[in-house]
């Protein structure tokens, strides 16, 4: 098992101190939010984070060809990679909260490839590229020049097993395209010291299932095991959605969107998809579900909380522990 770690940058402070945290507890990959307009600098963010570490790869989680012209992005993995040799990443997707929250619309599959042979040519030699997709056309176009695909579909086995396909199928009519590809997961990640918070955490996230949840299922329900009584209540969730409010912790607009469209059966299934909620040792237990009834041996969590350096010392001393420790190691594994 590998597993990853992304967080929304609030403060350098807080990012060197999750960074310092996942570290020590054997999490190998740090993903750093992209959304300027929303938070803080993540180049800035990523630089202190490896200054603070020294194995422990660190990486863009995710950015987007559209808000960053690709000479920026290029200097700043140049940057990256003479702080710390070898453990740039760059995660990158079409663009989400980045792009809508300043009036710009996501690139398209082929802008976004051409944005990272662009990055790839003029930034640091070997840079990795994690791609995140949620649709069919995505997933195949990214299979053809990703080192890593994040299939994000959650915990559905449908859902990711078709993605999967469609990857491996690109992949192998890619003649350019190395043989290995690695599959990651996605979910978010809420964590309660006890069982009297676990109610209190699921509405920390509340906000980022509505926003994972509409990324995923936003273009089409095609191939993505979305029961058909909940489709109509998703698209009147999405059509209200709040990008100003993109994941905010606790109570928000998009929070009560929640609560209003769909009631408790839309929420039940955004949550039991999209999200790894309770007790640190109740959701290693799920975790360890979730990667084997979907055939993945690699996540990455979301640590989008109101305490995010809480929320990761919970997840380090307490949920990593229960996972088979040899598999956490901080070394890139390639391959499916």
């Amino acid at each position: 098992m590998e597993l990853g770690l992304c967080i929304i940058p609030t403060s350098l402070e807080a990012t060197v101190e999750v960074a310092e945290l996942a570290e020590r507890g054997g999490i190998g990959w740090l993903g750093i939010c992209d959304s300027p307009y929303l938070y803080a600098e993540p180049h800035a963010c990523m630089q202190a984070a490896a200054r603070a570490t020294s194995a422990i790869r660190i990486g863009t989680f995710v950015t987007n060809p559209v808000t960053r012209h690709w000479t920026v992005q290029a200097a700043g993995f140049r940057a990256l990679e003479e702080l710390a040799p070898g453990r740039g990443f760059l995660g990158i997707a079409a663009g989400d909260s980045a792009v809508h929250s300043v009036g710009l619309e996501p690139a398209s599959p082929a802008a976004l490839e051409e944005y990272v042979a662009r990055v790839r040519e003029h930034g640091p030699d070997g840079l990795e590229v994690m791609t995140a997709a949620g649709g069919p056309r995505s997933a195949r176009r990214a299979a053809t020049y990703a080192d890593h695909l994040v299939l994000g579909q959650g915990a559905s086995e449908g859902a990711i097993s078709f993605l999967a396909s469609l990857a491996a199928e690109a992949r192998a009519e890619a003649a350019a395209a190395p043989p290995e590809l690695a599959l990651w997961a996605f979910m978010l990640l809420g964590l309660a010291d006890g069982e009297a918070e676990v109610e209190a955490t699921r509405g920390d996230i509340a906000a980022a299932v509505v926003a994972y949840s509409r990324q995923a299922f936003d273009f089409t329900f095609e191939g993505k095991a979305v029961p058909e009584d909940l489709q109509e209540p998703l698209r009147r969730l999405y059509e209200q959605y709040s990008f100003e409010e993109h994941s905010t912790p606790g109570e928000s607009r998009n929070a009560r969107l929640l609560r209003g469209e769909g009631g408790p059966d839309l929420g039940s299934f955004l949550f039991e998809r999209f999200a790894l909620v309770g007790e640190p040792e109740a959701v290693a237990e799920r975790l360890r579900a979730v990667l084997d009834s979907t055939g993945l041996q690699r996540i990455f969590l979301s640590a989008i909380s109101a305490d995010p350096v809480t929320l990761t010392r919970l997840l380090v001393d307490r949920l990593v522990p229960r996972l088979d420790q040899r598999s956490n190691s901080v070394a890139t594994t390639k391959g499916v």
